[in-house]
């Protein structure tokens, strides 16, 4: 594990929940990150599998004793989204708790915060993740969780956000083509580590600014396709590039 430093900007904010802002981190590999508000950061370092790696996270890597064992995520950590530059995006994904549907019928959704550059951990732990941080800044279970029928993945977008990793400035996307680009090699990749979703429903969902990314990562997709539009079936093709298919 690298040992980073960490240090932080307040923003004068009204209440300690609702420091809707982006606070700026300054660590020592001179990695940046953003943040909706701080109580969000000892969550994020409890889930399960969240690592300070270069390669995918491994679940167990860091765990924390004192978090609520219900409350850990299905898995979560880093996805590389560019080889030469090791930039690589964060995740955490939940399964559905109590699905209405059969296994390999239960929706995923891709959700994306908006800014932009605000952190997906917002709608995870602020918004209808399984858990909500109180007043007291404790974890309590979310009765209007999305959760409850459909399983979830939260990711830190672009590079640069949250706990998505830029080593160096070159690496944040300053347009929405590079943007859609690093989530459609994060998707190819979760689905490939996670064969047994590739076969079932497929959504994207965002709020404020996502409301660009959405439409912009749809429409990646269906050019890479071939055929309908779906995301039952990964492949990779002669040129060695992604592109989803129909069976």
């Amino acid at each position: 594990m690298s040992q980073w430093t960490m240090s932080t900007e307040a923003r004068s904010p009204n209440s300690i929940i609702f420091q809707r802002l982006c606070h700026r981190f300054a660590l020592d590999k001179k990695f940046s990150l953003s943040l909706m508000w701080l109580g969000v950061i000892p969550c994020l370092l409890a889930i399960n599998g969240f690592v300070s790696s270069n390669l995918h996270g491994k679940p167990g890597d860091v765990l924390t004793n004192d978090f609520p064992q219900a409350a850990l995520s299905t898995q979560s950590g880093y996805i590389v989204v560019n080889v030469s530059s090791q930039a690589r995006m964060f995740y955490a994904f939940y399964e559905a708790l109590v699905p209405e549907d059969s296994p390999q019928d239960v929706p995923i959704i891709l959700w994306l915060q908006g800014g932009p550059r605000c952190s997906s951990m917002t709608g995870n732990f602020y918004e209808f993740g399984p858990w909500q941080i109180g007043s007291d800044m404790q974890l309590h279970k979310n009765n209007y969780t999305w959760n409850t029928r459909y399983a979830l993945l939260f990711v830190d977008n672009p590079v640069g956000t949250g706990f998505s990793i830029a080593e160096k400035d070159d690496d944040i996307p300053v347009d929405q083509e590079h943007v859609v680009v690093h989530l459609f090699t994060l998707l190819t990749e979760f689905f490939q580590l996670n064969s047994p979703y590739q076969l079932r429903p497929f959504f994207v969902g965002g709020e404020s600014y996502g409301g660009k990314y959405v439409p912009e990562l749809g429409y990646y997709i269906m050019l890479k396709m071939r055929g309908p539009a779906s995301m039952s079936t990964l492949q990779r093709s002669e040129q060695n590039k992604i592109s989803f298919r129909l069976d």
